[in-house]
């Protein structure tokens, strides 16, 4: 029988597993779809795969919508969606995949910064030095996708919109945690805000198509259907619903560790399905985030669970003198 953080640790893994293989599948799309078109289609199919479920988990919590509420999911969607995945697709398009995949991937970081700040969660020096290892373990994994490239203006811009994307992504999964342990839920919070994100980039897809005289609504079916349901359904919905069940149940700095695995994982499937060379410095950097990953999760937590035990201790004791 496994516990509790351990089910949500399994489902924090699966999620990470799916979301590595995107820039492998988006690659054998050859560019069928602009940036804004697959984000809005995936995750407008996403989100409507999840949204039975979410239904029923807003009934459970007996959820009652008003107006507040229907904003807040804009707002999240929009944050999410439209600005956030929109960002790191063209940034995939601009440079190159797997760089985009080591720069999104660096979200740890921002994430325990920012569930410092708005969650109040605490961080100890376990967790900062297998943070920093991780990090350090990513670099290395992408020296050679630094090297081989040439720095251009394209390039440029396209390191710049993964990096924004990635910022935003930060955000929204914190702010995302917070709302969604009240009266939301995960699975209701990621669907509803997938749905109303993708509304919000028809604005976009509309203004687009009048400036090219193209309809940004045609979907070549035929050329490109295997791999956008397996996207939508599995990578979009599927993957999306474990992460932020399983982050709504996990410390959030150590939930996210777990996106440090998707650069290596990767490089993995691309070497798999693509061809791809496996380079000495990818190796090196898996052993370090793994490193990273195992310090923070167990000494991390140990030294967690040990200062809340001296604490309450220490309360007892003092109750127990003032008592006396």
């Amino acid at each position: 029988m496994i516990g509790i953080k351990a089910k949500y640790g399994i489902y924090m893994l699966i999620s990470i597993l799916i979301f590595s293989v995107f820039e492998v599948v988006t690659k054998t799309m050859n560019g069928s779809l602009t940036g804004m078109q697959l984000t809005f289609y995936r995750f407008i199919i996403g989100g409507m795969c999840l949204l039975p479920f979410g239904i029923r988990e807003l009934k459970k919590r007996q959820f009652v919508f008003n107006a507040k509420y229907i904003v807040m999911f804009f707002l999240l969607g929009f944050m999410l969606v439209t600005v956030s995945m929109s960002l790191a697709q063209y940034g995939v398009f601009y440079s190159s995949a797997g760089l985009s995949a080591v720069l999104f991937s660096s979200n740890p970081l921002f994430i325990s910064i920012f569930s410092v700040l708005l969650l109040k969660e605490k961080m100890n020096r376990w967790k900062i030095l297998g943070l920093v290892i991780g990090l350090v373990g990513v670099l290395i994994s992408c020296i050679h996708l630094i090297s081989n490239n040439e720095i251009s203006g394209r390039y440029i811009i396209g390191i710049t919109c993964t990096l924004l994307g990635m910022i935003v992504f930060s955000i929204y999964s914190v702010i995302n945690k917070k709302v969604s342990v009240g009266s939301i839920g995960p699975v209701a919070m990621t669907a509803i805000s997938s749905i109303c994100g993708a509304i919000c980039c028809i604005p976009f897809l509309i203004v687009t198509g009048i400036s090219t005289h193209e309809n940004m609504f045609y979907f070549p079916v035929k050329s490109i259907l295997p791999q956008f349901l397996f996207i939508g359904i599995v990578l979009t919905g599927l993957a999306y619903l474990l992460y932020y069940v399983a982050l709504a149940n996990l410390d959030t700095s150590i939930g996210s560790m777990a996106f440090l695995l998707k650069p290596p994982l990767a490089s993995v499937w691309a070497l798999i399905f693509l061809g791809e060379t496996i380079w000495p410095n990818t190796i090196v950097g898996i052993i370090l985030i793994l490193v990273g990953v195992g310090i923070s999760v167990k000494l991390g937590q140990r030294t967690l669970h040990h200062n809340t035990k001296v604490k309450e201790r220490g309360g007892v004791y003092e109750k127990t003198r003032n008592h006396s």
